[in-house]
């Protein structure tokens, strides 16, 4: 079989390969890669857009790559990719495409320019359902009161969900158009289910980075910083640290020393000047939200971390935080389950699917932050509850995102899709 992805980010060799840094992000993509790698009977290519202007196809390790240059928005759609897509195609000639996440246009185009390959969708997250709460309990005047007339008419303050709501619409085309669906949670099926009713679901975990299995990062309550909190993101509403600053105002008289740690963009930093220009509304209110809390001892924005930084911060903290207002199956907190760190989660999308209340986690309804509080004290006080909760989890997490697992059930899938 010839398979063929189609990325919305760069991997890891096309970014060496054009002399960019790595992202920090996608990085189960690149693990299911390698596990592919070298398996009999089945050739790899990944295609990808990028911002340059020269079409480029190399080979390394097995896997053909291919560029396709594209400029401006990737979530707007262009014809002119369609050509390199016929290209692509006829150099190629996959079996089956496997096209990664819904929510950039450079997919479709191949689809509308290549109609009789067969293709498969892996669904991520699924922004057409996230726009529904991406002000994730925010009241918007007090968006508004953060924010300056300035950033009203420039749309810092509602863009966010108005991109969500036209890259939702090329999801649904993505959906609608593709046969075979590829996913994870309980929510991804029904809400898949309701945009295509004819559509081919398929069931399959994601696998992780490696540093997240390597025994020396597990978690050990003996080694944690005690009382900290460690969310892996918090850059737009939907991501709820409005939720846990609210949560952690509650106990810090009893935990003098609780910190939150966030990982990702730094959105209140004011280095360099020009990003303190265009700090967003969102931003703003966690700046006043910080400053009415008196939290500013209480929190740390770490910056972008990468894999090895990521697993020693899940290994320090001694709680992990998913507080969103809607997620599918997030990776975070399922790198936090592998390493062991006990996790709080709202109650919402795949979740579920992920934590057994009380065994492998904990679950709150999202915006009870009251909920979250309670469950902080119990962890912060309770080792053994702890302890419980990591063991558990390790167990679970390591059995769904079984390397070895994933790659079989990844071409069994390939080839049930050749069969149809």
């Amino acid at each position: 079989m010839k398979i063929l992805w189609i990325t919305n980010i760069l991997l890891s060799e096309a970014s060496k390969y054009l002399n960019r840094d790595k992202l920090v992000v996608g990085g189960w993509m690149d693990s299911l890669l390698q596990s592919l790698k070298g398996e009999k009977n089945l050739t790899l290519g990944v295609a990808s857009v990028y911002n340059g202007t020269e079409f480029i196809s190399f080979e390394q390790d097995e896997v053909r790559y291919f560029l396709i240059p594209l400029k401006g928005k990737t979530t707007k759609y262009n014809t002119s990719i369609e050509l390199y897509w016929k290209k692509i195609n006829t150099l190629f000639t996959p079996t089956v495409v496997h096209i990664h996440g819904t929510e950039h246009a450079h997919g479709l185009a191949m689809i509308n320019s290549c109609p009789d390959v067969q293709y498969v969708l892996s669904i991520q997250g699924l922004v057409s359902v996230y726009e529904r709460y991406f002000y994730s309990g925010i009241n918007i005047q007090e968006f508004l009161s953060s924010s300056t007339i300035k950033d009203v008419f420039r749309g810092s303050v509602f863009g966010g969900k108005r991109d969500y709501k036209r890259r939702g619409l090329l999801e649904k085309e993505y959906i609608t158009k593709v046969e075979n669906i590829i996913g994870r949670t309980e929510w991804d099926k029904a809400h898949t289910y309701f945009i295509n009713k004819k559509r081919n679901y398929f069931f399959c975990n994601e696998s992780l980075r490696a540093a997240f299995y390597k025994s020396k990062y597990q978690w050990k309550i003996d080694n944690v910083v005690r009382y900290s909190i460690f969310l892996s993101q918090a850059n737009y509403p939907i991501k709820g640290l409005h939720y846990v600053l609210k949560a952690v105002a509650l106990i810090k008289d009893e935990f003098p020393n609780v910190k939150i740690y966030v990982g990702g963009e730094d959105i209140i930093s004011t280095k360099p000047f020009s990003r303190r220009v265009k700090r967003n509304g969102y931003a703003k209110y966690i700046l006043k939200l910080i400053s009415d809390l008196e939290l500013k001892n209480h929190i740390c924005f770490m910056g972008l971390l990468d894999e090895i930084e990521m697993a020693k911060r899940y290994q320090k903290s001694h709680v992990f935080v998913c507080p969103s207002s809607i997620e599918n199956s997030p990776n975070s907190l399922a790198e936090a389950q592998v390493i062991g760190v006990p996790a709080i989660a709202s109650y919402v999308g795949g979740v579920p699917n992920m934590i057994n209340h009380r065994s492998s986690g904990l679950l709150y309804p999202f915006g009870e932050y009251e909920m979250l509080a309670s469950y902080l004290i119990q962890l912060f006080k309770d080792d053994n509850l702890s302890q419980s909760i990591s063991s558990k989890s390790i167990k679970k997490a390591r059995k769904r995102h079984d390397v070895e697992s994933n790659k079989l059930r990844t071409i069994e899938i390939y080839e049930s899709i050749t069969k149809l």
